[in-house]
């Protein structure tokens, strides 16, 4: 590894991970269920970036743990969405940025699509599932009662290609 690049991957890790702490369950063990089952009973938010119905297969969806504290704001963060015919794709930065189009505007007109610089359909989704959750929170402060907020990675690009619409509707626009 050139010099520097560890220390440049140690500090975009600490930078992004600032203030969390992290707990490893077993949620096809008793164990692990009950622990997060505890958990869940004291917490604002729960988030969930599983493939979609995962924690319901585990007895550990939405409605089970909402019932337990209905203050609760359960995150989802999914490719393609809980419902419609993507939703069992698999998705990544690099899949959804094919899959939305976003690649077809990035690149030179003579060459194949390309994709962006940065991992920036990860970023959206996650901002997007941020001001989610904000809200949420509000709301749920406001009234006492959580609810389940979705974003799927698909959903929160759709406005990024936008900005290349002219060349959609006027070709001879550069």
């Amino acid at each position: 590894m050139p010099q520097g690049v560890g220390n440049a991957l140690r500090y975009a890790f600490e930078n992004l991970n600032a203030g969390k702490r992290l707990i490893s369950l077993d949620l096809k063990s008793d164990e692990g269920r009950e622990t997060l089952l505890a958990l869940v009973d004291k917490a604002d938010v729960l988030f969930d970036n599983f493939s979609p119905g995962t924690l319901d297969g585990l007895g550990l969806g939405p409605a089970v743990l909402r019932a337990r504290n209905p203050r609760l704001v359960y995150g989802q963060g999914t490719g393609y969405g809980t419902s419609g015919p993507a939703r069992d794709n698999v998705a990544m930065d690099l899949t959804v940025q094919a899959h939305m189009g976003v690649m077809d505007v990035t690149g030179f007109p003579s060459s194949p699509p390309v994709k962006a610089g940065v991992a920036f359909m990860d970023f959206m989704a996650g901002v997007h599932l941020y001001a989610a959750i904000v809200t949420a929170l509000v709301e749920a402060q406001r009234t006492g009662e959580g609810r389940v907020v979705e974003i799927a990675m698909a959903e929160a690009c759709l406005c990024a290609p936008t900005s290349r619409l002219e060349r959609c509707m006027w070709p001879s626009v550069n």
